[in-house]
Protein backbone atom coordinates (compact mmCIF):
# COMPACT_ATOMS: atom_id res chain seq x y z
CA UNK A 1 0.00 0.00 0.00
CA UNK A 2 2.33 2.47 0.66
CA UNK A 3 4.51 1.55 -2.03
CA UNK A 4 1.71 2.47 -4.43
CA UNK A 5 1.40 5.69 -2.60
CA UNK A 6 4.76 6.70 -3.14
CA UNK A 7 4.62 6.05 -6.84
CA UNK A 8 0.95 8.02 -6.93
CA UNK A 9 3.17 10.86 -5.34
CA UNK A 10 6.09 10.63 -7.04
CA UNK A 11 3.75 10.49 -10.63
CA UNK A 12 1.52 13.27 -9.66
CA UNK A 13 5.14 15.42 -8.82
CA UNK A 14 6.25 14.77 -12.01
CA UNK A 15 2.69 15.95 -13.92
CA UNK A 16 2.52 18.58 -11.83
CA UNK A 17 6.01 20.29 -12.48
CA UNK A 18 5.55 19.63 -16.50
CA UNK A 19 2.41 21.57 -16.87
CA UNK A 20 3.58 24.38 -14.76
CA UNK A 21 6.56 25.00 -17.60
CA UNK A 22 3.61 26.49 -20.06
CA UNK A 23 5.52 27.79 -23.11
CA UNK A 24 4.49 31.53 -22.98
CA UNK A 25 6.57 32.65 -25.63
CA UNK A 26 4.38 31.96 -28.42
CA UNK A 27 1.43 33.67 -26.45
CA UNK A 28 -0.06 37.40 -27.44
CA UNK A 29 -1.92 39.28 -24.76
CA UNK A 30 -4.52 41.14 -26.23
CA UNK A 31 -7.86 42.89 -24.44
CA UNK A 32 -11.43 42.28 -25.45
CA UNK A 33 -12.96 44.01 -28.54
CA UNK A 34 -8.51 44.53 -29.56
CA UNK A 35 -8.24 43.27 -33.09
CA UNK A 36 -5.18 40.52 -33.40
CA UNK A 37 -3.19 38.29 -35.69
CA UNK A 38 -2.19 34.72 -35.00
CA UNK A 39 -0.06 32.43 -36.91
CA UNK A 40 -0.19 28.74 -36.43
CA UNK A 41 0.50 27.27 -33.22
CA UNK A 42 0.20 30.44 -31.73
CA UNK A 43 -1.97 31.25 -28.91
CA UNK A 44 -4.02 34.75 -27.64
CA UNK A 45 -4.90 35.58 -24.16
CA UNK A 46 -7.76 37.68 -23.48
CA UNK A 47 -7.14 40.36 -20.58
CA UNK A 48 -9.82 40.44 -17.84
CA UNK A 49 -11.82 37.35 -19.25
CA UNK A 50 -10.00 34.32 -18.51
CA UNK A 51 -9.96 33.14 -21.96
CA UNK A 52 -7.10 31.75 -24.35
CA UNK A 53 -7.52 30.76 -27.95
CA UNK A 54 -5.25 28.67 -29.53
CA UNK A 55 -4.86 28.71 -33.55
CA UNK A 56 -4.10 24.67 -34.29
CA UNK A 57 -4.37 24.48 -37.83
CA UNK A 58 -5.74 24.99 -41.01
CA UNK A 59 -7.85 22.44 -42.26
CA UNK A 60 -8.61 23.97 -46.24
CA UNK A 61 -7.86 26.62 -48.23
CA UNK A 62 -9.38 27.25 -51.43
CA UNK A 63 -8.12 30.88 -51.73
CA UNK A 64 -5.63 31.32 -54.81
CA UNK A 65 -2.14 31.59 -53.91
CA UNK A 66 -0.23 35.10 -54.26
CA UNK A 67 -0.18 36.76 -57.33
CA UNK A 68 -1.89 33.97 -59.46
CA UNK A 69 -4.96 34.96 -61.15
CA UNK A 70 -7.52 32.13 -60.58
CA UNK A 71 -10.56 31.45 -62.66
CA UNK A 72 -13.99 29.79 -61.73
CA UNK A 73 -16.52 28.53 -63.11
CA UNK A 74 -19.74 29.89 -62.72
Amino acid sequence: MTKNCLYLSIILAIVLSVSGCADTSNRVEVSLGQEFSLSVKQRAFIKGENLEIKFEEVIEDSRCPWEVTCVWEG
